[in-house]
């Protein structure tokens, strides 16, 4: 068993289309089993992604999906496409898609004269690899939801077109606590013991979603989700891991509600008043999103966002769209079955 420190990207909001991936319930009452267990989080990019480069033709953040005929699925790609390419070609024709818009910029390679070949002249990242919590798994249809919220590059904060993706066990070693203005995170190592937890098949405003694998352990009893008519501002339970993979549960209170009626992010404000985990945190933290909020025997949503400047309160997303999201039920539902 191998485990290696990693950082979740910064995420930021940005709208995303409802695509319903999973099965949906079509009789009784919707139930699911609240988690709140960190996670590690591996996707793969749709093509690569330039976070330096030497050329003016190409940019940082542009994301490289074909060189001439070739496709790019990977870094390796890139090298054997330059590989192929003869002076006497001129330039290379890079499909690119940059600001949600594809095109084809031309490139020449530049000779490398320590390793006598030539080389694109940028540096690349083909995934990321970071930490979450775990927000419920639908047992019955083998469906989870995590994060409450899209995940972006870490350097140019655009939202991942991801090609694969896998959720596996991680453990939380420490904290960075959280201070008025400064965000604190969970630091920890991700479990690469050969086993996944489930496979990713979305990355949207309100998280990633996917399917569980058959072995995975899933534990836990299951409950409502709420409607977004029944949450109510007062006392509610967070359930995250701050240690280990030990979850805990921890006291909040709801302090503001939207009543939305179409899917938005900001759903309602937590405040944390939970003395031990004010303690070992100082509050909200990176790595906490996704934490389950659960009030009167019901998930009403989970943790997405610290507010910097005062990390004893967050914004949490509603469950209910998030159950729409993963396809539990028809989008454009205005109630949960």
């Amino acid at each position: 068993m191998v485990g290696r420190r990693v950082r979740m990207a910064v995420l930021v909001l940005t709208v995303w289309m409802l695509t319903p991936i999973g099965a949906q319930a079509t009789s009784g009452t919707l139930r699911v089993i609240p988690s709140g267990q960190t996670i590690g989080i591996r996707i793969a990019t749709d093509g690569v992604i330039v976070v330096a480069t030497e050329h003016t033709e190409l940019r940082y953040g542009d994301r490289i999906v074909r060189i001439g005929d070739d496709a790019i699925h990977h870094i390796a790609d890139v090298a054997r496409s330059v590989h192929q390419w003869q002076p006497h070609n001129r330039s290379l024709a890079v499909t690119v898609v940059r600001n949600g818009t594809r095109r084809i910029v031309s490139v020449v390679p530049k000779m490398d004269a320590q390793m006598g070949r030539y080389r694109l002249g940028v540096r690349l990242r083909e995934g990321i690899a970071g930490i979450g919590t775990l927000t419920y798994v639908a047992p019955q249809a083998g469906v989870f939801g995590a994060l409450g919220h899209k995940v972006t590059q870490p350097d140019t904060q655009a939202p991942i077109v991801m090609q694969t993706g896998t959720i596996v066990r991680s453990m939380v070693t420490s904290i960075a606590k959280s201070h008025d203005g400064v965000p604190g995170e969970k630091r920890a190592v991700l479990i690469d013991d050969g086993h996944i937890l489930g496979t990713v098949k979305g990355n949207t405003e309100f998280g990633i979603y996917g399917t569980m694998d058959n072995t995975a352990p899933i534990a836990g009893t299951p409950i409502e989700i709420a409607r977004i008519g029944d949450v109510r501002e007062g006392a509610a339970h967070m359930y995250t891991v701050v240690d280990g993979q030990t979850i805990e549960r921890f006291d909040v209170r709801i302090v503001h509600v939207e009543h939305q009626t179409s899917p938005a992010q900001k759903g309602f404000v937590v405040h944390i008043e939970d003395a031990r985990l004010l303690a070992r945190t100082g509050g909200i933290v990176q790595g906490m999103s996704g934490s389950p909020i659960v009030q009167n025997n019901k998930l009403i949503g989970a943790l997405t966002h610290v507010f910097v400047n005062n990390p004893k309160n967050g914004y949490g997303c509603y469950a209910q769209w998030m159950a729409q999201q993963s396809g539990l039920f028809p989008i454009g539902s205005s109630a949960v079955p």
